[in-house]
């Protein structure tokens, strides 16, 4: 099942996918942490790019904002 803002495949939107989005901007390479199959069910804000509003989503998860 895929969850909105689930970065790594690991079932939840958590910090975890957060700061892999932040790592994403940042240019570090996320080549194998990134889930596969990213599309529009998991993607924050529908742009079908990791960027700013998934790290957002992730941090507003972990402090249960959302």
């Amino acid at each position: 099942m895929k969850v909105t803002g689930d970065l790594n495949n690991d079932g939840e939107a958590n910090l975890t996918d957060a700061i892999l989005a932040l790592k994403v901007l940042s240019g570090i390479d996320t080549r194998g942490l990134i889930r596969p199959d990213y599309d529009e069910k998991v993607d924050a804000d529908g742009d079908d790019r990791i960027g700013l509003s998934e790290a957002i989503y992730g941090l507003q998860v972990a402090a249960e904002l959302r």
